[in-house]
């Protein structure tokens, strides 16, 4: 017997799939506020770079966090923290220092923890077999 598609009503959700309760989105929130003001402390950042991609972020993080099943939201997260990996070039700053280190780890962090919300929350709003 097939399983119902749940509700999106936040109250018949999981309780891990209910709004505000993603821990991987409040990680991805905090860490594209920190690289937004980090280009301020960090030598040889691009702040531009830093600055639009950590605002992009922790939007997207946000908007993560507020719809439960926002699975759009984290693939906007993994494609930035991919972005973010790559910016060292394509910003023109890839000099081997702190900035590329950040770069690198921020987004790669970024990207995995989207990535797995992505899968778990297509696994879980896909109707059953």
């Amino acid at each position: 017997m097939p399983t119902a598609k749940p509700a999106m009503d936040p109250d018949s959700l999981q309780p891990q799939f209910r709004p505000f309760r993603q821990w991987q989105d409040w990680v991805n929130l905090l860490l594209g506020i920190y690289l937004a003001v980090a280009s301020t402390w960090t030598p040889g950042a691009a702040q531009a770079w830093w600055i639009a991609i950590g605002v992009i972020m922790a939007l997207l993080a946000l908007a993560a966090l507020v719809t439960a099943s926002s699975k759009y939201a984290e693939y906007g997260l993994a494609a930035m923290g991919v972005i973010l990996m790559l910016s060292p070039w394509l910003g023109n700053y890839a000099v081997w220092g702190p900035a590329v280190w950040t770069a690198w780890i921020i987004g790669a962090v970024v990207a995995v923890l989207a990535l797995g919300n992505y899968i778990r929350k297509t696994q879980y709003f896909l109707p059953g077999e």
